[in-house]
């Protein structure tokens, strides 16, 4: 998992062209895309989805 699902879906890629095969990605990331008000966490991603995390 990355902030926005960018580097975490090239990652996942990465590693199954590499023969793994138990690859997965969080599609929206942490924060995810940047909303109408410029901020991230208020559209999409595992934070605005109210998903377990800690600090």
């Amino acid at each position: 998992i990355c902030r926005s699902g960018q580097r975490s879906s090239d990652a996942a890629e990465f590693l199954a062209s590499r023969g793994f095969t138990n690859c997965c990605n969080v599609i929206d990331g942490f924060e995810g895309e940047i909303g109408p008000d410029h901020q991230r966490s208020t559209v999409n991603g595992w934070k605005y989805c109210k998903l377990p995390w800690k600090q």
